[in-house]
């Protein structure tokens, strides 16, 4: 998601926003994986980045420093809760973010300010978090991006796809919140 949403970001011509990514459960640092190097391999700068990338643990003095966090998952934001019961108000799930992002109730001024706004939503019921149909084969709950990482190579590429588009809809709605 980070390096998506920093590559909207650029090619909005936004200044950049300070965007990060920690996982809940990392055993030990890992490289990007192939599917995502090869999702980036056209812009050069994002690539080496890429290369570069390891992933991290979160922890409570990570999440202390941003005033919006998102998760993939309903599961991964109650262990963000957990962690720091402060971020609770602050955290979402993509989905969820861009469900409650839509029309600010009022203007805002910053991402602190639309974060709030998001939460009295969410305490509103502002988000719909009906499931799917009975007979639909999907386990997943429709607010949760389901990790794929250790699926098929196409299910795993298809939820990257469908990651990308969501994230690409929430730097959207995020800049224009912030600008209008």
């Amino acid at each position: 998601m980070q390096f998506e949403f920093e590559r909207s970001v650029s090619a909005d011509g936004d200044d950049p926003w300070d965007v990060s990514s920690a996982g809940i459960t990392v055993p030990s640092p890992r490289h990007a994986c192939a599917t995502v190097r090869a999702m980036f391999d056209t812009d050069e700068a994002l690539s080496e980045r890429i290369a570069a990338h390891r992933s991290v643990a979160l922890d409570a003095d990570h999440l202390e420093l941003y005033p919006l966090v998102i998760a993939a998952s309903r599961a991964e934001r109650a262990a963000i809760a957990r962690m720091l019961p402060s971020a609770r108000d602050r955290t979402f799930t993509l989905r969820e973010a861009i469900a409650l992002s839509r029309d600010p109730l009022a203007e805002v001024d910053d991402v602190a300010d639309l974060a709030l706004q998001m939460n009295v939503r969410r305490g509103r019921g502002m988000v719909d978090t009906a499931r799917k149909p009975r007979w639909s084969l999907s386990r997943t709950h429709p607010l949760d991006i389901p990790d794929a990482h250790t699926s098929s190579a196409v299910r795993h590429s298809a939820m990257l796809i469908s990651a990308r588009r969501h994230v690409r809809a929430l730097q959207w709605q995020l800049r224009h919140a912030l600008t209008s």
